[in-house]
């Protein structure tokens, strides 16, 4: 038995030595395939993503438009802001995330604030829009349809002039020497401020409309919006009621909600590979119920309890004797009035500066 084991070896050898003539004369060559093809690094892949960086310029118009109870608020403006722009690209899956964020430098206007109008002092218009979309329909090359969805934040505060208000919490924040018949506090004043954030769904769609130009364009709703700010305008002067006077003791403050919407149609034109150049328009509405809400301060004179014989008839007068024995005194009261109406509308020309890699 032992003899027949190198005769096996021998023959297992022979075998493996020839078996690479013997699948080349059979046809078997296909069925031995290496392990890794031959691109396993990656080197021979295309790369699905594509970038886009740019500056924008957005001259726009603004309209504010509001209603508390019969204190209105009507502001129109013209704001000159500058943007960054960028944009990922996936050819892959056909999504992209594309974002922007810009600021106004210059702003002019005029306003109306419960009868009284004026010019707008410039204020600010700022923004950060963010959003995911896809692009499953259409050839998947020249012409691309889908929807987005994202956030916005929108802070839209032309300013209408500084409210002054009293800083009266309570009795603390008032001086009073002893004895004495005055009182002392602070003051301050605000300035007008909007801030929303808002959710974005909608639709977007592109088309290469041949080797030069392009169009995009997207439409989308704002089913949610949280509005807050300060409409610092607003202040009242103190109300004086016998021993007592009433201030406004802080900043009107501004909350509530909203809905409304957004679009954008840009034309580019491609001079070359990578550089786009591209103009259109943009526009954003939006409208809701907001509460107007500030506290006041209602103070009470300091007391004088020692009345005094004036005219020497025995009798004390009300006239005390010149020493106020009691401090002033604050009672506060927070004021809410509700919106009838108010929206807010800003739209304008756009004008693009991308490179693409």
């Amino acid at each position: 038995m032992f003899r027949l084991v190198p005769s096996l070896s021998v023959a297992m050898a022979t075998l493996m030595l020839a078996a690479p003539a013997l699948a080349a004369d059979y046809g078997f060559e296909d069925e031995f395939r290496p392990a890794y093809p031959e691109d396993w690094d990656g080197s021979n892949e295309g790369d699905s993503l594509g970038f886009e960086l740019g500056v924008r310029y957005w001259y726009s118009w603004g309209a504010t438009k509001a209603d508390f109870g019969g204190l209105t608020v009507g502001v129109n403006d013209q704001s000159h802001s500058g943007e960054v722009y960028a944009k990922i690209e996936d050819s892959g899956t056909s999504t992209y995330l594309k974002g922007y964020a810009g600021h106004s430098f210059a702003m002019g206007g005029t306003y109306d604030f419960a009868g009284t109008t004026g010019e707008v002092i410039p204020g600010r218009v700022a923004y950060a829009v963010g959003d995911f979309g896809w692009l499953p329909f259409g050839n998947g090359e020249s012409i691309q349809i889908g929807g987005l969805a994202g956030y916005q934040y929108w802070n839209d505060s032309p300013n209408i002039g500084r409210g002054d208000f009293a800083i009266i919490n309570s009795s603390d924040d008032i001086s009073w020497a002893n004895g004495s018949p005055t009182y002392s506090f602070g003051g301050d004043s605000a300035v007008d401020n909007l801030d929303i954030h808002a959710l974005r769904l909608g639709f977007t769609a592109k088309a290469e409309l041949g080797e030069f130009f392009d169009i995009q364009a997207e439409v989308a709703a704002i089913p949610y919006a949280w509005i807050s700010g300060t409409l610092g305008a607003h202040e009242l002067p103190p109300l004086s009621i016998g021993n007592t006077t009433t201030y406004k003791s802080s900043a009107t403050a501004l909350n509530g909600f909203g809905f409304g919407g957004a679009g954008e149609l840009m034309v580019g034109f491609h001079p070359t590979e990578n550089l786009t150049i591209r103009v259109g328009g943009r526009a954003w509405y939006l409208q809701g119920q907001l509460d107007a809400s500030f506290d006041t301060a209602t103070v009470t004179d300091p007391q004088d309890l020692n009345p005094v014989d004036t005219d020497a008839d025995g009798i004390n007068d009300a006239i005390g004797d010149g020493v106020y024995e009691i401090p002033p005194s604050v009672s506060t009261q927070r004021y809410i009035l509700a919106s009838d109406y108010a929206n807010l509308f800003r739209y304008g020309a756009l004008a693009e500066l991308t490179w693409k890699f």
